[in-house]
């Protein structure tokens, strides 16, 4: 029920429906917390033989890490190239709930990463 009432006021606030379809999920959060957004873009993490355009995905995984231990909101969407064969559903908006990397120990992937936790150094599976 309260859901419902708050999507209204949102609309509302922002004339009809028409105007907050398709657009940026990340200005929906900056009107509804007063937060900052940052922009990543995924394809940086996938070629690192281009030194100018190519971001470590270890960096972008600590960032991530770390901000959803400390309540920060996430959400991604895919242009229409990203989304082939990926089974993304185009001009939608995914949130980031939550994410979780479990840390192979003593033969098995059998410990969660707490957030006083350093870096593994050792094989892990990273979970969004």
């Amino acid at each position: 029920m309260f859901m419902c009432l708050f999507e209204k006021a949102y609309v509302k606030m922002n004339v009809c429906y028409e105007f907050i379809k398709g657009g940026q999920s990340y200005n929906a959060i900056i009107d509804l917390t007063g937060g900052l957004h940052e922009i990543f873009d995924i394809k940086k993490l996938t070629n690192p033989n281009d030194q100018e355009n190519y971001s470590n995905p270890n960096i972008l995984w600590e960032r991530f890490f770390h901000s959803i231990r400390h309540n920060s909101f996430f959400c991604c969407s895919a242009s229409e190239n990203e989304a082939k064969n990926q089974g993304i559903v185009l001009s939608h908006a995914y949130s980031i709930l939550n994410c979780f990397e479990i840390i192979y120990q003593n033969g098995s992937f059998s410990a969660l990463r707490l957030l006083n936790q350093q870096e593994s150094s050792g094989q892990s599976i990273k979970l969004l």
